[in-house]
């Protein structure tokens, strides 16, 4: 069986106030295109369909009209779990006719416990679910962590294990190598060990692929770059073929890829460096400069329409950190102000600007005696 996994849509996401709806659309049209060209026989999305657990009018339609493609036209099996992001009890509406048209989608725990048998496989779908809904099902209170949850329902999960089949996992949690006093998205850390009696595991929660090295325990990642700090990753989505028991990751081009550039405001701010860059990308700036730069985001706009954020890596706000954690007890006046612009500024006072701020300093005492003699 070959199917393709991936997770972390997050359909009606937006990037800095900007909607990604047109560009979510343009890479599933992609993704459509591998399903037929690759010949797979299911597809599955290991949870966050949604980006808010109550997603808006436009993201449902898009959503609908994407899953009833695959199904409904392309006759595609869809194996679907809820995440974190997703609202189970909103997103199960309609599930148990879905399955009628093999698009199987699951948003409780216990799901898991019943698994598809389809093809050479038995599936085994857990969505994301909270500490105390294994205690309740499993009627112990003293489960400490989700970790030990894990580690109850895959032994059960393991008692169904039909030996003439492959065994896929597919799940919404955060899977490391060891790590024990880390959370992400609530969620503490799944020892990896734990899943290694399954052929393969379809993760999603991570939206880096590289999340967690693993031969056949993966994440797929976003399908798209959801953040600044996604700007580096590759994005895609990974093809399963479990008779050959090979998985290869398959990449997705955004229609607006997210671009950082970094260096001085002059050269950023010019028309031949602005020439070397795809305007429609969104882009997040990282100014060098020390000086003060009037109306500095304004003018990139001429070239960049789609910043996402403009910071100064040695900026006022960066330098003034600085220069409170130094330590300046005892300095005079004049050597305080010298050294407070040194540190802001990133060089000395001039002879003249000595000049003048002596000056001041002694009109201000003047001032402050004809106060004090009123």
């Amino acid at each position: 069986m070959r199917f393709i996994h991936t997770a972390d849509w997050h359909i009606g996401k937006k990037l800095h106030g900007y909607d990604l709806i047109e560009d979510q659309l343009a890479v599933f049209l992609q993704l459509k295109e591998i399903l037929c060209t690759k010949k797979v026989d299911a597809l599955v999305v290991a949870g966050d369909v949604y980006d808010q657990s109550v997603p808006s009018e436009k993201a449902i339609k898009a959503t609908n009209h994407l899953l009833a493609q695959l199904n409904l036209d392309l006759k595609l099996p869809l194996f679907v779990i809820s995440g974190n992001h997703d609202s189970a009890v909103r997103l199960d509406t309609g599930s148990k006719w879905f399955d009628y048209t093999h698009f199987y989608l699951k948003t409780q725990m216990t799901a898991c416990l019943e698994p598809i048998v389809y093809d050479d496989v038995q599936f085994f779908m857990l969505p994301y679910f909270k500490l105390q809904e294994a205690k309740n099902y499993f009627n112990d209170q003293n489960i400490v962590d989700l970790n030990s949850a894990f580690e109850l329902l895959v032994k059960q999960m393991q008692a169904k294990f039909l030996p003439t089949k492959k065994h896929i996992l597919i799940t919404h949690c955060f899977v490391s190598n060891g790590l024990k006093d880390l959370e992400v998205g609530t969620q503490s850390p799944i020892d990896v060990k734990i899943l290694e009696c399954f052929d393969y595991v379809a993760l999603g929660h991570l939206h880096n692929k590289n999340a967690l090295k693993h031969p056949y325990i993966k994440y797929s990642g976003t399908p798209l770059k959801y953040s600044l700090s996604e700007a580096n990753q590759t994005k895609g989505v990974w093809l399963v073929d479990t008779t050959k028991e090979t998985c290869e990751f398959i990449t997705l081009k955004p229609k607006h890829d997210i671009t950082i550039l970094k260096g001085e405001y002059a050269q950023i701010a010019s028309l031949e460096y602005a020439k070397k860059v795809n305007s429609t990308d969104y882009i997040g700036i990282e100014i060098t400069d020390t000086k003060v730069i009037p109306n500095a985001l304004e003018n990139l706009r001429q070239y960049y329409p789609k910043i996402l954020n403009l910071k100064r890596l040695n900026g006022h706000e960066m330098l003034l950190t600085n220069f409170k954690q130094k330590t300046l007890k005892h300095l005079e006046p004049l050597e305080l102000l010298a050294t407070f612009f040194e540190d802001v500024n990133q060089q000395k006072l001039t002879n003249d600007q000595l000049v003048w701020a002596k000056e001041a300093l002694e009109q201000s005492k003047g001032e402050s005696y004809e106060t004090t003699d009123a």
